[in-house]
Parts: structure tokens; C-alpha cells; sequence
């Protein structure tokens, strides 16, 4: 697409509907947008889609009511994948207040930033270069008081040049939602990611739950032992830690003729399908290349190099293009890169990857074997093969095993327990159903008084039904949350359902809105009359109603165990803080450590600490005012 112009908004409804963690993640970003400004992350796997969610949520949002928008990244494909996700899911269903929006393509090879008009609504820039040429945002800031700033592959975050970029936007614009989307929410260096985005985790999906869908592919490990034996020296250890591979090391690697006879020979057409194998570097690359061409197997190298010439720039990524152009139509085979393909572009006819460089990176070997994992429904297949070449570094370095990153997660599980697991998954639905709860208490415009008023035990639940049901073609997961105040109300339309589906001949899944309506209503004038703090909510009944419809059962009730309900009691949280007579400083550390600690379940239940610190200040005003009570 041009480097600049403007996005017409096609009158026409959006020709796909997000997957249900995409929309899950758009309903958390909704909420989150209500605030003046945050510092988030969202977390999509390689394959799910981050970039599409993101867009859609600016789309529908910030640029369809007149916001600026800047994307940040640090590879020009990067920054043409936007732009053309931008461009092509710019419906009129999406954006329904404009007929289109402005936006200007900035890097090395694209425009400069001389070139920035104040008018133009989307800037998609490399983060280099505007770091370089700061000065030049100062106009399109200038009469701005709020921005959307994104961060695309936020794992790299932490590095000064985007630490530079962000204090000169904060020092220039009064309000400024920053959102970052990775696939690996690790530390790349020695700074962590929650130093960027203090406001945490957005939302997170994880990569086995994808596959568990069917929207990720189901990884099939296998690994090859090479005849290559490697000793270091202290010196190339510590710089193989960080992942920055010796020069020698590297040479002795790229070069070694059995090492690199085994990559080929394992190759099958059949069985691998289109394959992208991660080299060491260019000259690794290149001699891979021309063994595969002597084995008459068809492939192409494409490499990131670093240079400040445009002209060169722009001619390889123009050669860059072409290849990857050729395997996407089928005309190579085999795709050898070096540093390129382990972030951002879409590639779903992959069906294997080949690790021919360790890794003791987990962040970099999540993007390597994610680049296989496209499942069906998102237009890849329903299996892929991640093949590692295993060399015999005698237990000198820690390197990220493919396998097991995937299953580390499986075997934290068993080594926890199901019990515990399923404890998590519980609250953080939990958290999940009360989004809507902490945002009313963050909001001054509402009126909180009456949940405010009532123990705060009261205000946790007693447990929830939760289950799952299809939505105009997408899954939507369901809880409802029950408590002391709606218990009995809850109870009593269970025991009424098959009476009254008899009695207003309901026998097939409702279908019809009108029909659920008028079902609803009476359901809420017959089981939920007087006051209850929490109340009920009628989109809850309606859900019930739905469920019970098709499956002729009351969903499965979970019970909350007691004892950590009562955990979670804030007001005895409140009272600790005041009968210790803690000084600022001390209830700071005091609720840092119940929020950090692994054991308590504060930071599953509140979901941002946010939100665990604003109701926990309520209730230390309520525990000052009831001690301020007593001495009268």
C-alpha cells in the first residue's frame, strides 16, 4: 500500500468477527479506554491475532471519534502489517462516525518524519526513526490533549529509545493511553516489562488455550542430534546468556559440513509442507541455501541487516518482499532467515519450523515456533512440526527447549495440583465478571453509595454458574456471580425453570430476542423482588434462560470454599492496617506483599492492583469512621 493517504471506510459490515479472546480482550480494552490514560499489555500468542485486535479496537474507538493514534515498532514489516490491517478492516459497522481517516507510513525506507502533517490521524513509525527527529512530532502533538500510543512486539519496550520517545509525548500531552501488544511478556534485558506499563497485564490468552480451540495448530516435537561438540571459554558463556552468539562460535557452527548436511537430509516435502528454518546468521544462511538447492529442494533466504543507507535499505526489503512473496504463492519451499521472521508478518501455509540456532531466549523461542502454529480456523492446519537440531554443548548453557516451554505450564499444573489450577481459573473468572463492578467504584459520575454501604464479604461471591454459549456463530463464556443478597433468588428460579418452560410451551432453544425478553421479565418479576446489594443483572437470567433452553438442565453451580472467601475480606485487611497503626511507607509494603504473594489469591481476584488498592482504601474509611464512632 502508499506510504501515505487517506483510509476510505468501506460501506459495507466487517467480512469476519473475532474469535472469542478477541473479543474478550476488546470488552477488557472498552473498559480500560473509559480511563483519562493507562500503561497496559496485551498479550495474544503468535498466530491470535494481537495486531487485528488492536486495530479493531482503535478503529471502533479512539480513530472513529477524531483521536490520534501512534503505532510504534522496530521492523518495517511491522509497520506495513499495520498499515494494511488498518486499511483493510476499516468498515462502516466498525467505524460509524467517519468516512475515513488519514495515515502516514514512517521509517527508512517509507517516509520521513519531516513529512508529518498536523492533520494526519494514524502515524505508523519506526521507534528509530523517531527518536532521531523528536522535533517533528512536536506539531502533530501541539494542540492535543489526549493520545493513543502503541507499542507493537512491546517486549522490546524496555530499550531507551523508546523510554526517550515516551517522556517526550508525557511531557507534551496531558492524557496518554499507551497499550503494548507482545506475544511473550518476558524481560529482554535488565529492565522489566511493568516498568513501561505499570497498569500490568490488560489481557492475557495463553498459547495452549489457543491450541486447545483449534485457532493455534497441535505442535509435534522432534529433535535431532548433530555430530557438532562445542567447549567455551568463560568469556563466550556469559555473552551466549544474553543470546549474542561469538563470532567464532558462530563461524565454527555455520561452517560445520555435518551439521549442516543433517539440516537438509531431514527435510521432507511430504511431511514438513512449507518449512521456515531459523539460521545462525547471513553466512549460515547462504550455505544452507545452496545444500538445499543441490538436494533440488526449492527455497529462499531473506535477512535483516542494519544500515542507515535508504537506498539499500529499500532495495532489500524490497528483495526481502519478493521472497517471501514466492513462498507465500508456493514457489519455494523452504524459507531461510536470519533475524526476521520471528515477529509480526503472517504466514498461515507453514507447517514447520526448523530451530537450527538454540535460543536461551524464551521470548525469541516463543516467536521461532510460533511462526508453525496457525491453526485452522485461523487459516493454517491442524498440526506442525517444530524440529530442533540438538548440539553437544557439554551442559555449558541453559538453552530454551521448545518442548518444554510449551509444556511448562502442564507441568507447573501437576506439580500444583489440579485443584490449585482450577482454584486460578475460577477466580479469574470471577475477576473477569466484576470488570464491570471495579470500573463503577473507579467512577466518580456513579453512584456506589449502596454497594459501599454492606460488609465487604457481602460483596464477594458465594460461588457462580459458568458456562459457555454460541453467540451469532462465537463462543461466549458465561459467569454468573451469586451472592448472599441473591442466593435464594437464584435457588428459586432454578427449582421453577422446567414448570415454567411447560407452562409457556418452550420445548426448542430460544431463538427468538422478543421471546427472550418477555421470558426474562417475568422471570425477574417472579424470582427477584426487593432490594439486594449486589443485585441481580438481566442479562444473567437471560443467559440461564438460553442455556436451559437447549440443554434442559441448570448449568453447573461452583461454590466458592470458604475459607478463601473470607481470605479475600478486605475490611479484616483494613483492620490489620489500622490496629498495627502502619505508617504510609509500611502500608505500602504491607500491600505490595499481599498482592505479590503467590499464596494469597488478591491479585486473581482484583485482576489490576488498581483496583484492589481503590476498595481497599474504602474500606480503611470505613473502619476509620466506625473507630472514630466508638470514641464518642
Amino acid at each position: 500500500m502508499r506510504e501515505a493517504g487517506e483510509i476510505r471506510v468501506k460501506k459495507m459490515s466487517a467480512h469476519r468477527h473475532p474469535y472469542e479472546h478477541q473479543s474478550e480482550a476488546l470488552e477488557v480494552l472498552g473498559e480500560m479506554d473509559k480511563h483519562s490514560s493507562f500503561k497496559s499489555v496485551l498479550v495474544i500468542p503468535t498466530g491470535g491475532g494481537k495486531t487485528l485486535t488492536a486495530c479493531w479496537w482503535l478503529l471502533k474507538g479512539a480513530l472513529n471519534n477524531n483521536k490520534k493514534v501512534l503505532w510504534l515498532a522496530h521492523r518495517q514489516m511491522l509497520l506495513e502489517q499495520a498499515a494494511k490491517t488498518f486499511e483493510d478492516n476499516a468498515f462502516s459497522d466498525v467505524m460509524t462516525q467517519r468516512s475515513g481517516f488519514t495515515y502516514r507510513i514512517i521509517s527508512g525506507a517509507h517516509q520521513s518524519m519531516q513529512e508529518v502533517q498536523p492533520g494526519d490521524d494514524l502515524l505508523i513509525v519506526s521507534k528509530d526513526s523517531l527518536c532521531k527527529r523528536l522535533k517533528f512530532l512536536n506539531k502533530w502533538l501541539k494542540k492535543e490533549t489526549e493520545i493513543y500510543v502503541i507499542i507493537d512486539e512491546a517486549h522490546h519496550a524496555s530499550a531507551p529509545t523508546y523510554e526517550k520517545i515516551l517522556q517526550h509525548i508525557q511531557n507534551r500531552v496531558a492524557s496518554v493511553k499507551l497499550l503494548g501488544l507482545t506475544a511473550t511478556p518476558f524481560r529482554t534485558d535488565t529492565r522489566y516489562l511493568s516498568d513501561v506499563f505499570p497498569d500490568d497485564i490488560a489481557y492475557k490468552v495463553d498459547l495452549i488455550d489457543l491450541i486447545k480451540r483449534g485457532i493455534l495448530s497441535m505442535p509435534y516435537f522432534e529433535e535431532c542430534q548433530t555430530e557438532l561438540v562445542l567447549t567455551l571459554t568463560d568469556q563466550e558463556k556469559k555473552q551466549l546468556m544474553v543470546d549474542d552468539f561469538p563470532i567464532e562460535i558462530a563461524e565454527k557452527m555455520a561452517n560445520h559440513k555435518l551439521r549442516n548436511a543433517a539440516i537438509v537430509r531431514q527435510y521432507d516435502k511430504e511431511k514438513y509442507g512449507p518449512t521456515i528454518v531459523f539460521a545462525i546468521n547471513r553466512l549460515h544462511a547462504l550455505v544452507l541455501k545452496s545444500l538445499f538447492e543441490k538436494a533440488k529442494i526449492r527455497c529462499g533466504v531473506i535477512i535483516s541487516r542494519e544500515t542507515d543507507d535508504i537506498l539499500e535499505m529499500k532495495q532489500l526489503v524490497m528483495e526481502n518482499e519478493s521472497i517471501i512473496l514466492d513462498y507465500q504463492l508456493g514457489k519455494i519451499d523452504v524459507l531461510i532467515n536470519v533475524n526476521i521472521l520471528t515477529e509480526g508478518i503472517d504466514l498461515p501455509m507453514t507447517r514447520s519450523v526448523f530451530l537450527t540456532r538454540p535460543t536461551t531466549s524464551a521470548a525469541l523461542m516463543t516467536q521461532m515456533i510460533g511462526r508453525a502454529l496457525r491453526g485452522v480456523k485461523a487459516g493454517g492446519t491442524h498440526q506442525a512440526y517444530i524440529v530442533s537440531f540438538i548440539d553437544d554443548w557439554q551442559d555449558q548453557v541453559k538453552w530454551v527447549n521448545a518442548k518444554t516451554l510449551l509444556q511448562d505450564r502442564e507441568e507447573i499444573v501437576e506439580e500444583m495440583g489440579d485443584e490449585k489450577e482450577e482454584t486460578q481459573k475460577m477466580y479469574e473468572k470471577i475477576s473477569f465478571a466484576k470488570l464491570e463492578e471495579y470500573i463503577h467504584l473507579l467512577d466518580s459520575s456513579i453512584d456506589t453509595k449502596a454497594l459501599e454501604s454492606i460488609p465487604f464479604i457481602k460483596r464477594v461471591p458465594l460461588g457462580m454458574y459458568a458456562f459457555t454459549l454460541v453467540d451469532r456463530g462465537i463462543e461466549r463464556s458465561h459467569q454468573i456471580l451469586v451472592y448472599d443478597s441473591t442466593k435464594r433468588r437464584y435457588d428459586h428460579l432454578i427449582a421453577q425453570l422446567p414448570t415454567f418452560f411447560d407452562y409457556h410451551h418452550v420445548h426448542e432453544e430460544i431463538t427468538s430476542i422478543q421471546l427472550l425478553n418477555k421470558l426474562t421479565e417475568i422471570c425477574a418479576r417472579r424470582c427477584f423482588l426487593g432490594e439486594m446489594i449486589p443485585s441481580y443483572d438481566e442479562r444473567d437470567i437471560q443467559a440461564l434462560l438460553r442455556y436451559f433452553s437447549r440443554y434442559r438442565e441448570a448449568p453447573p453451580f461452583i461454590p466458592l470454599d470458604e475459607m478463601e472467601r473470607k481470605s479475600l475480606d478486605l475490611s479484616q485487611v483494613a483492620c490489620q492496617i489500622i490496629e498495627k497503626n502502619m505508617t504510609r511507607a509500611q502500608q505500602r509494603a504491607y500491600i505490595d506483599s499481599l498482592w505479590n504473594d503467590p499464596e494469597q489469591l488478591f491479585s486473581i481476584y482484583f485482576h489490576k492492583k488498581l483496583f484492589f488498592v481503590q476498595q481497599l482504601n474504602i474500606e480503611l474509611r470505613r473502619c476509620l469512621k466506625e473507630e472514630e464512632n466508638k470514641q464518642r
